[in-house]
């Protein structure tokens, strides 16, 4: 960052860790005068070590830091996921010179204790005063004052509290909060790496198993290395919570763990232990002169790899807005706030969301783990997709351009107040607190229950189809008539029959009869050939009360609606009459343009989410397996089909790519797109565009297929 000429102001920051130096640097370069407070007695970090991504190092460079971090160490090729007990691989992500051309830049690792110096010896000239405790902080409209603990007052015009996940700073202008723990404690350590054997490869590893999970890496050029042992709480037994512990608890806590965890674990004669805590988002980070940063402002789990990084990223920000803005702190700190909150918060759910997998204890889980996480490989062997939004990001860039405080959204809401309302609605479907697949399936499943209020003319009875749940939806005129199998959405791993009652009602409506929806299998607990056998067996059922039968799906549904349909298309049996997909995901190579192309008008199904719910159902298959992307497959001599879709949603190529090979491969085919709508807009009855959506499923059921609908 360039030099922008001084401003005649003075910052005090509270707080001498990786946060606070950092911003004393970036302030110092934009000439704002700056004093560092810290209660320590000197600058120094115990037996800790710290990950530095392609987004921190482009922050160090920045500051003129980097050349230092990259003397002492340097960039591991990959990061290696393993079985805590079996010590097998389970995922691996390309760091290294494949990672700086993915990124931009390569990641390195350090002592915390090296970038604290490194950093400190940039600020030369600084007044950084030791050993004071801060006991309380007051403002006015002209100045703020910082109170010490033996009585001294220090001045100046704004106040950064960069103290930590215990920030004096943030209870004194926000109030006292209990931070939220995780129930786990973790050793962390710094060794001499000639304590372990040449026959351990040790590069930057985690291994994760039952309640526990360990990360190692090598720093000071392999010279040492650092451990991080995470526990359950109960597993440390002691009197005293000294910082220090009795590393046979951490060997007890690792008995069970493959050879080269219990190797580390040995080499192990003193270990510092650490409460994992966390905080959810505050809703503001400033208040008057005062502004937070850090982990005082956004404190993320361990898991995430990049609580220095986004410490880093807010010392650079913090200062491209204060320049902007000059004596106008107000809008200087909103905008700070503005530009870091969505990034820092996402971090947080991404990082509990890790927390959850690495220390899930249910073996079933723990193998859906697996599944979903062999199937996002096939997807994403370099891990890019993953982790692009984290790494490829440049807060230095970023900061330098021009933000609209009022539109910093980066998605377009729908024009149109109905379509506005429903777009609100999917992107607020999951909550930050929803971290791992299953929290998500509950939030999803609460979400479409408050969509699904039945008009009281409609009956639902549950029934057994040969071994499959379904409900039965029957609106006035009881089971007789067409039937359709509705196959709700969810993305192949939400979504329940209940959830669908209101769409299956209105589809049955439709067709003048009645509508039976299936409580398939879902995944990653179960293959997707699992669920289609489920699918399979519901339409049997189905067909043997009802003729004709049609096949209607959204979402996933719509994927699984087509692989019913290929697969039934060559068997003596009943065929599905017709058939009405609703945002098919039915190609889960995840190559549609509109995926990327349509980011910005997609609030629901984003290129992370649609990975994560492929590498679901994908797992040990190949993406473009027919029998897992069927629109990959052979569309000859399918039922008529028509196939609706938002023109602005992510999936809407793979209608339009659909309707086109259905139409090529001699099929009866039709899309309809709508303009200024969203993913599934039929599951939202207050939308025009859904009344639409039945019409035309009443006109071609109607005309010819369905003997008894009603125009």
């Amino acid at each position: 960052m360039s030099n922008y000429g001084r401003m005649a102001m003075r910052a005090l920051i509270v707080g001498a860790g990786v946060a606070g130096l950092a911003t004393a640097v970036a302030l110092r370069r934009n000439g704002i005068d700056v004093t560092v407070i810290e209660r320590a007695a000197e600058l120094s970090e115990v037996g800790a070590g710290v990950v530095l991504g392609p987004h921190a190092m482009r922050v160090l460079e920045s500051l003129g830091i980097a050349a230092e971090i990259k003397r002492s160490d340097e960039p591991p090729e990959t990061i290696t996921f393993y079985d805590m007990v079996s010590g097998e691989v389970r995922n691996r992500t390309q760091l290294g010179e494949a990672g700086a051309k993915l990124y931009g830049a390569p990641l390195y690792k350090t002592h915390r204790r090296d970038l604290i110096d490194a950093l400190a010896r940039h600020l030369d000239g600084t007044e950084i005063r030791l050993n004071c405790s801060v006991v309380d902080v007051k403002q006015d409209d002209r100045s703020v004052t910082v109170i010490l603990e033996r009585g001294e007052a220090v001045l100046g015009d704004l106040l950064i509290g960069a103290d930590g996940l215990r920030s004096k700073v943030r209870s004194a202008i926000f109030g006292e909060s209990e931070s939220i723990s995780t129930g786990l404690l973790a050793w962390r350590t710094v060794l001499p790496t000639t304590l372990l054997s040449k026959a351990l490869t040790l590069d930057t590893n985690v291994w994760s198993g039952a309640g526990r999970h360990v990360v190692c890496y090598p720093i000071r050029r392999g010279k040492q290395f650092y451990a991080a042992f995470y526990v359950p709480a109960d597993e440390i037994h002691r009197e005293d919570w000294a910082t220090a512990g009795d590393v046979a608890d951490l060997r007890a806590s690792f008995k069970d763990a493959c050879k080269d965890v219990r190797e580390i674990t040995e080499a192990v004669t003193e270990a510092f232990i650490t409460a994992i805590n966390y905080r959810y988002p505050l809703p503001e980070w400033h208040r008057g002169r005062i502004v937070l940063i850090g982990d005082a402002a956004h404190p993320v789990l361990p898991t995430s790899g990049s609580g220095a990084a986004m410490a880093l990223e807010d010392s650079v920000a913090l200062a491209a807005c204060l320049h902007r803005s000059g004596s106008n702190l107000e809008a200087a700190f909103s905008e700070f706030q503005a530009r870091r909150k969505p990034r820092t918060t996402r971090l947080l759910h991404q990082s509990r969301g890790d927390l959850t997998a690495f220390h899930e204890k249910a073996p079933e889980r723990q193998a859906a783990y697996g599944r979903m996480g062999r199937g996002m490989l096939k997807l994403d062997q370099a891990g890019y997709e993953r982790f692009a939004w984290l790494y490829g990001y440049d807060e230095v860039a970023e900061s330098n351009k021009p933000f609209d405080l009022f539109n910093a959204s980066p998605l377009v809401r729908p024009s149109r107040p109905a379509a506005a309302r429903a777009f609100d609605l999917w992107s607020n479907a999951l909550k930050f607190e929803d971290e791992d697949w299953m929290s998500e399936r509950a939030a999803y499943e609460r979400f479409m229950s408050s969509l699904c209020a039945l008009p009281e003319d409609v009956s639902v009875e549950t029934v057994d189809c040969d071994g499959v749940p379904a409900l039965c939806v029957i609106p006035p005129g009881g089971k007789s008539g067409p039937a359709v199998l509705h196959l709700h959405g969810g993305g192949y791993v939400f979504g329940s029959a209940k959830s669908s009652v209101l769409l299956a009602a209105g589809l049955a409506r439709a067709i003048g009869g009645w509508a039976l929806v299936p409580e398939f299998r879902l995944v990653p607990e179960h293959t997707p050939m699992q669920m289609q056998e489920d699918v399979r067996a519901a339409f049997a059922w189905l067909s043997r009360r009802a003729d004709p039968v049609a096949v209607s799906g959204e979402c996933s549904g719509g994927g699984l609606a087509l692989s019913l349909a290929a697969k039934l298309r060559h068997e003596n049996v009943t065929r599905p009459a017709a058939l009405y997909l609703l945002s098919p995901f039915a190609d889960l190579t995840l190559t549609a343009a509109s995926i990327d192309g349509n980011r910005r008008t997609e609030p629901w199904m984003t290129r992370r989410r649609l990975l994560t719910l492929a590498g679901a159902f994908i797992q040990d298959r190949e993406p473009d397996d027919p029998a897992i992307s069927p629109l990959r497959g052979n569309l000859a001599g399918l039922p008529p089909m028509r196939v609706f879709a938002a023109r602005g949603e992510a999936l809407a190529d793979d209608a339009r790519a659909l309707v086109a090979a259905a139409k090529s491969a001699g099929g009866d085919a039709e899309l309809h797109l709508f303009d200024d709508s969203i993913h599934s807009f039929a599951l939202f009855e207050f939308l025009p565009e859904t009344d639409e959506f039945f019409r035309a499923i009443r006109r071609h059921a109607h005309s010819n297929t369905y003997v008894g609908a009603t125009p």
